[in-house]
């Protein structure tokens, strides 16, 4: 059996949570955290360019699904602002 070499998936960093809503709702996935600063970023993984041409090409993806995964980021968000000392 040949030996396949995978690479490693990309992370983008976003700190805007509507952009990163749309790129979960478009199947990246992301990860929450806080900066130095105490800003909250979050750390995109997956077909990043892909997806956010998808986007602004304004393919199709369901209402429900999109709104579903901004809020979610948006939660996230408030939750970890709330969270720090």
């Amino acid at each position: 059996m040949a030996k396949v070499k995978r690479e490693s998936p990309t992370v983008v960093i976003f700190e805007d949570s509507l952009v990163v809503g749309m790129l979960q709702a478009f199947g990246c996935s992301i990860v929450p955290k806080v900066g130095l600063h105490g800003r909250v970023y979050f750390e995109v993984t997956g077909d990043v360019q892909a997806k956010l041409a998808d986007i602004y090409s304004n393919k199709n993806v369901g209402a429900m699904d999109a709104l579903s995964a901004i809020k979610h980021c948006r939660s996230a968000l408030f939750n970890l602002k709330q969270a720090r000392p």
